[in-house]
């Protein structure tokens, strides 16, 4: 049985690199933002309402040591052709391209047309339970991929 949604939100922060280093791009983040008060140690800063206006109630860096898609959890997501906008859900298989019956075009993740956003990665950010969808500080190339909580 899927899960349900729930009232909680997390933000996942996704660096582009999709290879190791993108763990230490991770902690290079997440340190300077202990420098600046938006994180402590252990989770939320005493600034954190300017990174996520309203704050957030806990923070972590998500390694699973391989290369994952980050997504919406429960529900699902739209996966669309981004040239005829053909739905291609079924054909859908990251990390490979996706082949679009319709059109024949092949298309990386970060080409098709997805709602809510996803991004494949090698590590993430977390920040967990936000009051706001709204990301003040995203590092440069990083993608946000909002992840409803069941």
């Amino acid at each position: 049985m899927p899960a349900l949604p729930s009232h909680r939100l997390d933000v996942h922060l996704v660096p582009a690199d999709r290879t190791d280093r993108a763990v230490a791009e991770v902690w290079s983040v997440w340190e300077d933002w202990v420098r600046r008060g938006y994180l402590t140690a252990e989770g939320p800063g005493p600034l954190a309402g300017e990174l996520i206006p309203g704050g957030f109630v806990a923070a972590r860096v998500d390694d699973p040591r391989a290369v994952v898609l980050y997504s919406n959890q429960v529900g699902g997501f739209q996966v669309r052709c981004p040239i005829c906008g053909h739905g291609l859900a079924r054909e859908f298989r990251p990390p490979g391209p996706t082949r679009c019956p319709e059109c024949n075009g092949s298309f990386e993740v970060e080409d098709l047309d997805c709602r809510p956003p996803v991004a494949l990665g090698r590590a993430s950010i977390v920040l967990m339970d936000v009051a706001s969808a709204v990301v003040n500080r995203v590092p440069t190339g990083w993608s946000v991929v909002l992840r409803r909580v069941g």
